[in-house]
């Protein structure tokens, strides 16, 4: 029986330059997702702060629309004793 053909791993056919070539490109591509997930990581924690000041600013509008709307009933009340 013939025995199989026994085929050279691809990182071995590769020169030393060509191994040098890839690792770079794989560190490049590293370096990349470690700062696109630290990227996603910061934005996280700036729309975690936006919505704690956002709901802060609902909070406050709510409180002065309500002190707007009572200044307005004291003044029609004014204005029909008058």
């Amino acid at each position: 029986m013939a025995q199989p053909i026994r085929r050279p791993i691809v990182a071995a056919r590769m020169n030393h330059g060509e191994q040098n070539m890839r690792e770079q490109e794989y560190q490049q591509l590293k370096q990349n997702l470690d700062a696109l997930i630290a990227r996603v990581q910061q934005l996280h924690k700036d729309n975690v702060t936006l919505r704690q000041e956002r709901d802060s600013l609902k909070l406050r509008n709510h409180e002065a629309k309500a002190r707007v709307e009572a200044i307005l009933q004291r003044l029609k009340t004014l204005e029909a004793q008058s």
